[in-house]
């Protein structure tokens, strides 16, 4: 998958949860490579398998893979709700496990439109991992967003102050 052997990788995974079929990582794996192929639904269908096999017997790493394929799956399907909900979820339960559970909580409040949780946290999540540079670069976007909403479109300040002293002028007079 990393070097972006996708079929080969589908061969590999299918085979491992063939003959595996109780072990949720390969499962996870196969819906990382769903979403990597971008194939959402595909995906959702394995995490969500994943997540009823590992909530038997759970381990942090394959739960917090879990987690973040859900959520990044239920977000490119554009189930905001979703989304948060198993962030927020994963969130809850490995707290100090990985930096990826405030990116997905963050990218799931920005999804919602809410900006300031989204800062809110980013900033726990750097003060947990103050290393991670995803977290910082996501954080400074966000931060970038709030200041100028508008995308640098701007109403022009100047010309709208003439106008203003233009109409007043105007109106003094009569």
């Amino acid at each position: 998958m990393r070097i972006g052997c996708y079929g080969d990788a589908v061969s590999i995974l299918e085979g491992l949860i063939e003959k595996y079929p109780e072990n949720p990582k390969y499962l996870s794996d196969r819906g990382v490579c769903a979403l990597d192929m971008g194939y959402p639904r595909e995906a959702l269908i394995y995490y969500q398998k994943a997540m009823e096999i590992w909530q038997k017997d759970p381990s942090p790493y394959t739960g917090i893979c879990v987690y973040t394929g859900l959520c990044s799956a239920y977000l490119e399907l554009g189930m905001k709700r979703e989304g948060t909900k198993i962030a927020l979820e994963g969130l809850q339960k490995f707290p100090d496990e990985d930096p990826a559970l405030y990116q997905n909580v963050g990218a799931a409040f920005w999804e919602m439109g809410w900006r300031q949780e989204t800062i809110e946290v980013l900033k726990k999540g750097i003060g947990k991992f103050p290393e991670d540079e995803e977290l910082k670069k996501f954080l400074k976007e966000a931060e970038d967003d709030t200041d100028d909403r508008d995308g640098g479109e701007k109403p022009p300040l100047l010309g709208l102050m003439l106008l203003m002293a233009i109409l007043q002028k105007r109106f003094r007079k009569k």
